[in-house]
């Protein structure tokens, strides 16, 4: 058997796909917990590393995603990121911004 690569992936943009990488251990909130996002190109090829704990995914060459923090667990209703920080990246992965630093609610 082969064992799956990604946890989570979403449809390519810019010629870059967003997947998640996760040691699936635990729960299946706690494995959504660990999961980090990063990108591959359409050969299946790494090629920014799954550092990441979500993405808005790339448009224009550029992408907003969050790194640190966490997210509180509710029930039903809107979700969002506590502590760490909004960034902008290029394809390359090279930070060009931060664009908003999370606060605890």
């Amino acid at each position: 058997m082969i064992p799956p690569t990604f946890t989570s992936a979403q449809p390519f943009q810019n010629g870059l796909a967003a997947v998640g990488v996760t040691k699936l251990k635990g729960t299946a909130r706690s494995i959504l917990d660990q999961e980090r996002i990063g990108f591959i190109d359409r050969s299946g090829k790494m090629v920014i590393p799954a550092k990441y704990n979500d993405t808005t995914g790339f448009a224009n060459d550029r992408c907003l995603v969050h790194q640190g923090g966490e997210q509180p667990e509710i029930m039903d209703g809107p979700t969002w990121w506590e502590r760490g920080r909004w960034l902008l990246i290029d394809k390359s992965g090279d930070e060009l911004a931060v664009t908003e630093v999370d606060e605890e609610r």
